[in-house]
């Protein structure tokens, strides 16, 4: 996953309109405003993940951290294959946002199958440390088209066409 700080988030709205940037088949990128924040939305492959207790290098308390190597996990009682992270930043201060987790809804475009991620929580990558600050967590996406909404005190950013490919 790539680093995303709120400098980042802003610099990407500086770009242009919001649109899907693709690193590779594994991982998508994209970005959006709403009156109060700037969001980022990122979906790479599945990380391990440790509590920052367990983790070397700098720690914020109570926060999960990724780490490098990959853990079993499941969701929907499937084997975890995909990362979500949400970003927030404070469209005014530029501040990124720790203290309140979005909501987040995945709706299937193909069924209309809509869910809400339970056990979002703050982490960063402990290699970039809380300068990585996000929400998000391993879940399990099959390969397809979903629309994901992240939900901030009544605000809502939406991410629609999001194409998810190479199911690991």
């Amino acid at each position: 996953m790539k680093l995303v700080t709120a400098i980042a988030l802003f610099a990407l709205f500086a770009i242009g309109p919001a649109g899907l940037a693709r690193a590779d088949e594994n991982e998508v990128t994209e970005h959006r405003a709403t009156r109060s924040y700037a969001v980022g939305l990122e979906i790479g492959p599945a990380v391990a993940m440790v509590t920052v207790e367990n983790a070397a290098g700098e720690a914020l308390v109570d926060l999960m951290v990724p780490a490098l190597s990959a853990r079993a996990t499941f969701d929907q009682d499937m084997p975890v294959n995909r990362h979500l992270e949400i970003y927030l930043a404070d469209s005014r201060s530029g501040r990124l946002v720790a203290d309140q987790p979005p909501i987040i809804q995945i709706t299937d475009q193909a069924n209309g199958q809509e869910r809400t991620l339970t056990a979002v929580m703050p982490m960063y990558d402990e290699a970039e440390g809380p300068r990585d600050l996000h929400f998000g967590n391993n879940l399990y996406l099959p390969d397809g088209v979903y629309t994901v909404t992240a939900t901030m005190n009544g605000e809502n950013a939406s991410f629609a066409d999001i194409v998810l490919r190479g199911e690991k």
